[in-house]
C-alpha cells in the first residue's frame, strides 16, 4: 500500500467540522499530493525526493536576520539532484537540497516566506523554493537565476501548472489540490503571472 492509499484509508475522526482539524487534513493532502506528483516524474532521473522526516541544515544565518546561529528545518518535501550530502554519519540531515517545498500554515506562513527563505538562500545547491497555499489554490515558485536573484512565478488557476526546470517536473494545481475542499471566504482574487 502506498502512502496516498494509506492516508485515504484512514478512518474518519469526529469533529471534522473543526477548522483546525480541516487545516491539518488539508495540509496532509497537500504534502501527499505534491510528493506523489514530483516522485512520479523523478523516476529514472538523477534526482531523488526526501520526505518531511528529513532535516536540512543551513550553516549560518544571513546578516539580515535577528538570529545568528544555523538552522535545522524539516521542509515538507526536499529534492536532491546528484549524490546527497549529509551533515554527519547519521544521514538524517541534508545540506545540498535542489528543491524545497513548504506547505504554508497560518502559524508559519510569515516565517516560511521571510527568515526561513532567507536562510535557505544561503544553500549554494538550492535552485528552487515552492510554497503551497492551504486555504485557496496557489503555488508560488521561486527559481534562482544566474546572478543569485530569485524569480517568482505564481499560479492560482486549478487548470494551470508550474514548471520546475532544475528537476524537469510540472506541478499541475489540479493534482496538488486533489481532495482539498477550500473555505469560500479565504480565497484572494484569482491571478496568474506564469
Amino acid at each position: 500500500m502506498n502512502l496516498l492509499s494509506a492516508v485515504m484509508a484512514m478512518p474518519s475522526l469526529p469533529h471534522t467540522d473543526n477548522p483546525a482539524r480541516i487545516i491539518v487534513l488539508t495540509r496532509q493532502s497537500h504534502c501527499v499530493n505534491v510528493s506523489e506528483v514530483i516522485t512520479r516524474q523523478l523516476r529514472g532521473t538523477p534526482c531523488r525526493p526526501f520526505s518531511a522526516d528529513m532535516k536540512i541544515r543551513c550553516l549560518s544565518a544571513p546578516t539580515t536576520t535577528k538570529r545568528r546561529r544555523g538552522l535545522f528545518a524539516y521542509p515538507d518535501l526536499i529534492v536532491v539532484c546528484g549524490e546527497p550530502t549529509f551533515n554527519d554519519a547519521q544521514q538524517d540531515v541534508l545540506v545540498n537540497p535542489t528543491l524545497i517545498v513548504e506547505v504554508l500554515s497560518p502559524s508559519t506562513e510569515a516565517y516560511d516566506r521571510g527568515e526561513k527563505f532567507l536562510r535557505y538562500q544561503e544553500l549554494a545547491s538550492l535552485t528552487d523554493y515552492v510554497l503551497v497555499a492551504q486555504r485557496y489554490p496557489c503555488l508560488e515558485h521561486f527559481a534562482k537565476q544566474a546572478h543569485g536573484q530569485w524569480l517568482l512565478t505564481i499560479e492560482t488557476h486549478l487548470s494551470g501548472s508550474i514548471f520546475i526546470a532544475s528537476i524537469n517536473c510540472h506541478l499541475p494545481l489540479a493534482e496538488v489540490y486533489e481532495w482539498v475542499q477550500f473555505p469560500t471566504s479565504d480565497a484572494p482574487a484569482s491571478t496568474s503571472n506564469a
